[in-house]
């Protein structure tokens, strides 16, 4: 566009290609914020199941289901990106987690209901997150891009603070007979948003990149799919076993899950607009180095003042790695092929998120909590020294 130029250094559109693109860029923070509102009230889903008579086993076969479909439709996300356009595609996605969040409504007493409906939901995510990210990249300049990431990504974490509480004030006044009809109403305004939006890339490149199994098999994305998998097993232990883990410490839930959270978001809007004029191999090597040192430290004490600091390092190593990661792998990559490879960067940050809770139980019946946690410590230390290693990389994207 002709005015990119003028766009890119304007103070409140710096970082974008256009007035345009900023525009939709922030409707789709909006919309993805509202999406998210509606997915993160299943947040109580296991309480209502269990009210509805659902035995506590197969509560977990339904929780767990939505990570096949999460991590399966990621991939699909890649293809029919470039197929329909990324526009469409989170449309579509938004859509799934939409009707999914309706359909509980009618399935919630039936397992196999139940467990159709939360399919339908990991679809939808898995759709939406992939091909999101694709469409917002594209919206950005590369001066601000990791910063203006770090800000989209937390309208889909930001939620989490938000919906589940307000959906506990619902369920605990109004019951849970339309609690999910209730609870679409924010993914019900979200969809309108995107209507009438573009993608800046019509044309799609047909290189060798844009299949799915030459992508994966990229030797440049080979870093970034093994770092974005440890960021994604570090934050897996959050929602499954940190609060036990905790509760076997003594130490009160609230020091690392109010903290935690807190820190990312400042971190995202505030820090990064810092961070981001570091070396990118500088930022990632911080960041993964924090959430060792996090994880190391909550082995070895049982101090609620120490946990609380421990927490904040792991939410500015979190906050950090995801979106500058992202970036790297956007910036690997012409206009046209963005789909494909972020789809890919996105199933394996989700295969970690699951992995985690599918494999640390074994691990701590083996050998207790610490060892769960000094593993991933060791992980993460691991991935920052490989960084070290090969910054010479990571610094020709920057």
């Amino acid at each position: 566009m002709s005015m990119s130029h003028e766009s890119v250094s304007n103070g409140t559109f710096r970082g974008f290609i256009s007035h345009h693109d900023a525009r939709e860029f922030w409707l789709l923070c909006v919309a993805t914020f509202l999406c998210f509102l509606t997915l993160s009230q299943t947040a109580l889903l296991s309480v209502i199941l269990s009210e509805r008579g659902v035995p506590v086993e197969s509560v977990g076969i339904v929780l767990a289901s939505y990570g096949v479909t999460v991590t399966a439709f990621s991939l699909v996300s890649g293809p029919l990106a470039n197929r329909i356009g990324t526009l469409h595609t989170l449309q579509l996605g938004m859509a799934l987690l939409l009707i999914a969040h309706l359909s509980y409504h009618f399935t919630i007493g039936s397992l196999t209901g139940a467990i159709t409906s939360r399919l339908l939901q990991g679809a939808g995510f898995g759709l939406f997150l992939a091909s999101a990210m694709a469409f917002a990249t594209g919206k950005l300049a590369p001066e601000r891009i990791v910063y203006l990431l770090g800000i989209y990504a937390s309208m889909v974490q930001l939620p989490n603070a938000l919906g589940p509480p307000l959906a506990k004030l619902y369920l605990d006044h109004y019951g849970s007979g339309f609690f999910f009809l209730a609870g679409a109403l924010p993914a019900l305004l979200a969809l309108p948003l995107t209507t009438g939006m573009q993608d800046r890339v019509v044309k799609i490149s047909h290189s060798r990149n844009t299949t799915l199994t030459k992508t994966a098999a990229d030797p440049k994305l080979r870093l970034p799919l093994i770092a974005i998998l440890v960021v994604g097993t570090m934050l897996g232990l959050v929602p499954s076993y940190m609060a036990p883990l905790l509760i076997d410490k003594e130490v009160p839930i609230a020091c690392f899950f109010s903290v935690y959270p807190v820190t990312a978001f400042v971190s995202r809007f505030v820090l990064m607009a810092w961070i981001e004029r570091w070396p990118r191999w500088q930022t990632l090597c911080a960041g993964f180095a924090f959430m060792s040192i996090a994880y190391a430290g909550l082995a070895a004490t049982d101090n609620a003042l120490v946990v609380i600091a421990l927490a904040i390092l792991f939410g500015l190593g979190s906050s950090v790695s995801y979106p500058t990661l992202s970036a790297c792998v956007s910036d690997l990559f012409d206009a046209g092929n963005k789909a494909m490879p972020l789809a890919v960067f996105n199933t394996a940050f989700n295969l970690g998120l699951f992995l985690t809770p599918l494999s640390a139980g074994y691990i701590i019946a083996f050998g207790g909590y610490h060892l769960s946690l000094l593993l991933l410590a060791g992980g993460s230390a691991l991935i920052a020294l490989t960084i070290i290693a090969k910054r010479s990389r990571i610094e020709a994207l920057t």
